[in-house]
């Protein structure tokens, strides 16, 4: 049962909070998550969040973990599935810039990294060449 006027978000300006984040999301599926973020009257429920929030944001207070705009791949990979479909180029320019912003994730998350990267990996099985 709900007790709050029906206009309660409008007389709060719920709708500018939105706006204000929206402005702040890199990426149109942060801007998505934005907007379908429910109004939250719970306190037990909102402390929850604001613990997992802190949690989740320590890596960012010291501003070098590698944030930047990213776009939406959901359609490039959705049309990828389909039997003989050239991806066009700036398919592949969409894809590139999230996998080079995901490399930069891996690298700050994983220091030591680089020897993980394909060009430094070593095979550890027994080489099957002969040499003399």
């Amino acid at each position: 049962m709900r007790l709050e006027p029906k206009d309660l978000l409008e007389k709060l300006e719920f709708d500018k909070i939105i706006a204000l984040l929206d402005k702040e999301c890199l990426g149109e599926l942060g801007r998505q998550a934005i907007h379908r973020m429910p109004f939250m009257t719970n306190v037990d429920d909102i402390e929850r969040r604001l613990r997992r929030f802190r949690v989740q944001a320590r890596p960012l207070q010291n501003d070098q973990f590698p944030l930047a705009t990213y776009e939406d791949l959901a359609e490039d990979l959705k049309m990828l599935d389909i039997e003989g479909y050239v991806l066009p180029e700036d398919g592949f320019v969409r894809i590139n810039s999230v996998l080079v912003i995901m490399a930069d994730v891996f690298r700050f998350f994983t220091p030591t990294a680089s020897k993980f990267t394909p060009a430094s990996t070593t095979s550890s099985a027994p080489s099957t060449s002969t040499r003399n």
